[in-house]
């Protein structure tokens, strides 16, 4: 089952700028949601969520270590199973690798009736652009290869 380009971009862009600005804020405290509960129709249907942060990469990578997407990455879990997602699975670091977040949002995925339900994937960690599309950069990719690797 394929993902809509356009929710991993929004998904990418929400958790990239949330990353972006608690990395630029020394008082930075995490992720946080407003207090409203959602709509009645979205406490009925089913809604998981798989949160994926990496700090850390490998020295020949080729990436540098960041500060706080694994933090965020935890933070942002916990708000979700507040909102009623369940199961919230989320990987951290070298958990992360490209296969496993591939096998657990299958997973997630099979347990959502066609067409109905919510799926979150937040990714927290490097990524980028160019010409060829966009990668998110997982524990086992190389800068030098990110399309194919990540």
């Amino acid at each position: 089952m394929k993902l809509s380009r356009c929710v991993l971009k929004f998904a990418f862009c929400l958790v990239l700028c949330s990353t972006v600005r608690a990395q630029s804020s020394p008082n930075a405290k995490g992720v946080a949601l407003p207090p409203s509960p959602p709509p009645a129709a979205a406490q009925r249907e089913r809604k998981v969520a798989l949160v994926v942060g990496i700090d850390e990469y490998p020295a020949d990578s080729g990436f540098t270590r960041l500060n706080y997407a694994a933090r965020d990455a935890v933070e942002l879990s916990k708000e979700l199973q507040k909102l009623g997602y369940d199961p919230v699975e989320t990987l951290i670091n070298d958990d992360a690798k490209g296969n496993e977040i591939m096998k657990r949002l299958g997973s997630l995925l099979r347990k959502l009736e066609p067409g109905q339900g919510t799926v979150i994937f937040a990714f927290s960690g490097h990524g980028g652009q160019a010409d060829r599309g966009q990668f998110l950069a997982v524990p086992d990719s190389d800068a030098s290869q990110p399309f194919e690797t990540g």
